[in-house]
């Protein structure tokens, strides 16, 4: 009886897609990959702490281990510990821009190396898509978010898509609708970075594989609170925004 009011207070939380939204948290949790949709297009997920989950996703994209992964949340108290090094105007501004389209780049040493690419810092972000988020808060922690692509190749826009890229080696596929945000552009550009400027750009792609559309219907903004390149993070001095295009 206990189980079933669970359930019920579940299916009222989380909606219809509760059952779904379990089946692929409880995959993540196993050390599957799950691909999902984002912010204007599908992306692929895993456990960030599971080296094995992020080798195989890294794998099956034929993607770059020095590259870094982008880890998303279900709200910005999930990133409290990175956030805490910031200035605290600077923390106000990073917690306006979620949910949304944006990517922070932050100082961290505390995600395995494989996640940051062997940087001290880690991109983040608190995705637009509800269900999105509602999996993060399943799975109880951050997870990988990567485009659903092969390297170097543009990613999925719809689940059939996905499937005709990965098939059978993605292990769960959670159907959702993809988020089209149109107040991207809501953050205070200053410093706008040019594509030639972003580390490891090339032909419009970015080395962080972050989910997105160079186009403002849906887009994503990598940000970096510093001046300076977007790799690195030291302090919180003023807003460096770049747009990027397709993760890798």
């Amino acid at each position: 009886m206990t189980r079933m009011m669970h359930f019920r207070h579940e299916y009222k939380v989380l909606g219809p897609d509760w059952f779904a939204l379990r089946m692929a948290a409880s995959w993540i949790c196993a050390g599957g990959i799950v691909a999902h949709a984002t912010e204007g297009v599908w992306g692929l997920a895993c456990n960030p702490f599971d080296a094995g989950a992020v080798d195989y996703l890294l794998g099956i994209k034929k993607r770059s281990h020095k590259q870094g992964l982008i880890l998303i949340g279900a709200n910005a108290e999930t990133f409290k510990r990175q956030l805490e090094s910031l200035d605290v105007d600077v923390q106000s501004h990073i917690r306006a821009s979620w949910p949304g389209a944006s990517t922070w780049i932050l100082p961290d040493k505390t995600y395995p190396n494989w996640i940051r690419g062997g940087r001290d810092s880690v991109a983040v972000r608190v995705p637009g898509n509800k269900q999105a988020r509602q999996l993060c808060s399943i799975v109880g922690h951050p997870v990988v978010s990567t485009s659903a692509n092969i390297s170097g190749r543009p990613p999925a826009l719809t689940q059939m898509q996905a499937r005709s890229a990965f098939g059978g080696t993605v292990d769960y596929y959670l159907c959702g609708p993809v988020v089209m945000l149109e107040n991207e552009g809501a953050l205070s550009q200053k410093g706008v970075l040019s594509d030639k400027q972003i580390p490891g750009e090339s032909n419009g792609h970015n080395d962080l594989g972050m989910p997105g559309q160079r186009s403002k219907a849906h887009g994503n903004i990598v940000c970096s609170p510093l001046s300076g390149k977007v790799s690195t993070i030291t302090d919180a001095l003023s807003m460096t925004i770049a747009r990027v295009g397709s993760g890798d």
